[in-house]
């Protein structure tokens, strides 16, 4: 399953699920008011240093630069 998966996405399970991961917990650090641990917990984010390097490799900056530019 894992090689057909890589062979149609051109990424791995794993990647595809973080790139998940991190579009839903940028959501909703733009359109909600809890707090980052929470939201990272709700995303099922078990590993949160991995995530915070995936993070801001994505976007260039981290979940908290990223909240404190909403307000």
């Amino acid at each position: 399953l894992c090689r057909i998966f890589k062979q149609y996405t051109n990424m791995t399970i794993n990647k595809y699920l973080m790139s998940l991961r991190i579009a839903s917990v940028y959501g909703e650090l733009r359109n909600t008011d809890k707090k980052i641990s929470v939201i990272l917990e709700e995303n099922g984010v078990r590993d949160y240093k991995g995530f915070m390097r995936d993070f801001k490799k994505t976007f260039n900056q981290t979940p908290q630069q990223i909240r404190q530019s909403r307000q």
